[in-house]
């Protein structure tokens, strides 16, 4: 539906800003059908936009911040934020 759109439409404006990404990063809560929707929306448009996209689904804040933590320089081009606030994996990026 809208949302599905949004969300394929958010990939393609993330790949206008970033300077032509090849990996990027969608951490999402498991457990939530939101972000679990949102990971499928997003899966449908890397491989339209030939970008690859490199899930960790997470079910807690703590392995949100272990995945993070592991991510190494260059592993990634950048990093989508789920809409969905389920985990509160935003505050895990502050941290």
């Amino acid at each position: 539906g809208v949302f599905r759109e949004l969300w394929a439409r958010r990939l393609e404006v993330f790949r206008e800003f970033a300077t032509d990404p090849k990996r990027v990063l969608y951490l999402y809560d498991a457990a939530d059908a939101v972000t679990v929707a949102e990971a499928r929306a997003y899966r449908e448009a890397a491989r339209r936009l030939k970008i690859e996209l490199v899930e960790k689904p997470v079910r807690t804040a703590e392995e949100a911040q272990a995945t993070l933590a592991h991510i190494s320089k260059g592993e990634v081009d950048g990093i989508l934020t789920t809409s969905h606030l389920s985990l509160n994996i935003m505050m895990v990026f502050l941290h």
